[in-house]
Parts: C-alpha cells; sequence; structure tokens
C-alpha cells in the first residue's frame, strides 16, 4: 500500500488511513486510494471523486474514500455533498481523527458559525492535542461576539503550540 513516499499532513485525504487503519477495506484498496489521492494533490478533483466513487461502490463503508471524497468536494465549494460525505464519516468511524474539523471548516466557509463551533468541539474532544481546532474555534467565536469563549480558546491553541507563528 505504501508504493510512494506521502506527506502525512492535515487536509491529505491518504493522511488519515496511513496513520491509522480506519477501516480493513481501506487498507486493500491501496492502489486506487493511493491514486484518487495523487488526483487530490494535483488539484484534479473531478478524477479524485471518480476514483473515491469505485471505492465506495466496492465497499459502502470505506471511511478514507467517504473522507477523501468529502475534502474534494470541500476544495471545490460544493458543501452539500461534502458535509454528507464527512458525516458519513463520522457515523462509520465517531473517532475518526481529523472528519469533525473538516465538517467544522465547511460550516464555516459558508458562515455557518454556530454548526462549526459545535463541530470543532466534537473535533477537540476527539483530538484534544490538537490545537488547530482551539484556534478555529477561537475565530469563529469572535466572529459571534463571544469574546470570552474565544479567549478562552486562544490561550488553549497558544499553550498546546506556543512556537506557532499565526497564533501570534
Amino acid at each position: 500500500v505504501l508504493s510512494w513516499p506521502r506527506r502525512a499532513r492535515r487536509g491529505d485525504p491518504g493522511w488519515a488511513h496511513r496513520r491509522t487503519p480506519e477501516s480493513g477495506a481501506a487498507m486493500r484498496s491501496g492502489a486506487r486510494l493511493d491514486r484518487a489521492a495523487s488526483y487530490y494533490w494535483l488539484g484534479d478533483y473531478p478524477k479524485a471523486i471518480a476514483d473515491y466513487d469505485d471505492l465506495i461502490k466496492k465497499d459502502p463503508n470505506n471511511v478514507d474514500a467517504y473522507f477523501g471524497r468529502g475534502l474534494c468536494y470541500s476544495k471545490l465549494k460544493d458543501y452539500t455533498p461534502a458535509l454528507a460525505d464527512l458525516n458519513k464519516v463520522v457515523q462509520i468511524n465517531p473517532q475518526h481523527r481529523t472528519a469533525f474539523e473538516d465538517i467544522a471548516n465547511a460550516y464555516l466557509a459558508q458562515g455557518q458559525l454556530s454548526d462549526a463551533i459545535e463541530a470543532y468541539g466534537h473535533s477537540i474532544k476527539n483530538n484534544p492535542q490538537d490545537a488547530n481546532p482551539f484556534y478555529m474555534r477561537a475565530n469563529a467565536n469572535k466572529r459571534l461576539g463571544k469574546t470570552t469563549e474565544a479567549l478562552n480558546d486562544f490561550s488553549s491553541a497558544i499553550n498546546l503550540e506556543p512556537g506557532r507563528f499565526e497564533f501570534y
């Protein structure tokens, strides 16, 4: 499955399954999943979506295919199918490391701040050592005029990653 080196980073549709297998089927779908992720990296989201569609047809519980397809739809700013796919990810695996954050980002992009704040809360619950959802939730709270909540989240983000330049 690891046919060539990949960068493990947030927003990589292959990132989650490379770190921890979210589903056995995803690990068995190696080449197709790698190709879909490659199309994603190249910005060819329609081709990536086509590969993810095929993976989902073969395994309707393939968390990584739903996750990758959801990220593609988000990149295309097509948030309805993005949210459907990302919500399917957390339906199959409520402990997914990054799906709630991506759900929150989709809500945020649409100006649905309260929904974004709720989803960032789920992301924080699943991964409390990740500063990013604290930082993003703080910004959403700030936009809603919830200064105390924003201050608390900004402080949490800074405490978790004191050297991160965008926190200053």
